[in-house]
C-alpha cells in the first residue's frame, strides 16, 4: 500500500516509519488487547481494534512487512521500577530477531540506578526511553521541572537519547489548562540538545487548551491516537502551526488501529512533500537512521 509514497528520495522510494507501537510477550499482549476491547465496549470509538493485529512482535513486524514500511518504533513502559531491566531485556529481543522494528527502553524516574540504566540503553543501541508521568508517579499537574524528571531529561541529552512522553494528564483535561504542554514546550530551552517527542499531538483529550506555546516549539508531536479522535481540520490547523518538519506519524498499536490510522493518515488533505516528511522522514533524521536506508 505504501510503497512509493509522498516524494522519492534520491536513488529510492520515501521510506515510512511509524513512531508509535507497542508489543507483548503472547501472555501479555492478550491481556492488551482485553483492555482495547473493553474500551471499545464502554464506547471508546478511538479503540476501533485491528483486524489482524494481536500485539505481538511477529505480527507487528508483518503487517510493517505487509503495508511497505521501513521501521517501526517499539515503545516499552515500566509502570514500576523493578520492570525496567525485563522489559528492556524483551525489546532488545524482539528488535534483533526483527530488525524492522526499532527499541525505545522503558526507564522509571524512581530507579536508584537510573543514569547508569540510561548509559546501559545507550552502549546497547536503544534509541530513546518511554515515560509515562501521570501512570509512573501519579502526576496530576505539570511535573516535567520536578528535580525527579529533570534528573532523566539531563541524562537523556547528555547521551543522545530521544525522550517519548505519553501526555495524559487528568487534572489539565478537566481543568482545561494549558500547564504541562506549556512546560513541554521549554524543555529544549532548559536542556539544549534535547530531543523529545510529546505522543498523541502533545495532549490527549485536552488539545482545545494547549496549542498557544506547544505548537511551533522545539518538541516534535505524533500523529497516534490522536487521528481518532480530532476532526481533519483540527489536526491540519496543528500540522499547519506547528510545522511538518516536527509531525511524525505513529499508530499506538495495538490501543489504536494501525489499519484505520493509516487509513486517516492517508485521507488527510496534505502535499505530497508534508505526507513524506510526517510518514517517515522526520522520525529517521530524528532517530538518525536515514543513512541506513540509502
Amino acid at each position: 500500500m505504501l510503497r512509493g509514497m509522498g516524494m522519492p528520495e534520491p536513488g529510492g522510494l520515501t521510506p515510512v516509519v511509524d513512531c508509535h507501537a507497542h508489543v507483548y510477550p503472547p501472555e501479555l499482549a492478550k491481556k492488551a488487547l482485553a483492555f482495547r476491547e473493553q474500551r471499545r465496549l464502554e464506547g471508546e470509538s478511538n479503540y476501533d481494534g485491528d483486524t489482524d493485529l494481536d500485539g505481538t512482535a511477529e505480527a507487528y513486524d508483518a503487517w510493517l512487512e505487509r503495508e511497505g514500511f521501513a521501521y517501526g518504533v517499539i515503545l516499552p513502559l515500566a509502570m514500576k521500577p523493578h520492570q525496567v531491566h525485563k522489559l528492556n531485556d524483551f525489546t532488545e529481543k524482539v528488535t534483533k530477531r526483527f530488525p524492522r522494528l526499532l527499541p525505545f527502553g522503558a526507564i522509571h524516574p524512581d530507579l536508584d540506578d537510573l543514569k547508569a540504566t540510561l548509559e546501559d540503553l545507550k552502549a546497547r543501541g536503544f534509541l530513546g526511553v518511554k515515560i509515562h508521568p501521570f501512570f509512573q508517579k501519579g502526576a496530576t499537574m505539570s511535573p516535567f521541572f520536578e528535580p525527579i524528571w529533570l534528573r532523566l531529561f539531563e541524562a537523556c541529552r547528555d547521551l543522545g537519547l530521544v525522550v517519548l512522553t505519553c501526555t495524559v494528564f487528568y487534572d489539565e483535561i478537566v481543568q482545561k489548562s494549558p500547564r504541562a504542554a506549556n512546560d513541554l514546550a521549554r524543555l529544549p530551552q532548559a536542556f539544549p540538545g534535547l530531543k523529545i517527542i510529546a505522543a498523541h499531538l502533545g495532549a490527549i483529550y485536552n488539545w482545545g487548551a494547549i496549542h498557544e506555546e506547544l505548537l511551533g516549539s522545539e518538541v516534535y508531536l505524533d500523529l497516534s491516537y490522536a487521528l481518532g479522535f480530532l476532526e481533519q481540520g483540527t489536526v491540519l490547523e496543528i500540522i499547519q502551526k506547528h510545522g511538518d518538519d516536527k509531525v511524525l506519524f505513529g499508530t499506538d498499536t495495538p490501543y489504536g488501529s494501525a489499519e484505520r490510522n493509516l487509513e486517516r493518515f492517508f485521507k488527510l488533505p496534505i502535499s505530497s512533500q508534508e505526507r513524506a516528511n510526517i510518514g517517515g522522514l522526520n522520525t529517521l533524521t530524528l532517530l538518525g537512521k536515514q543513512e541506513g536506508l540509502r
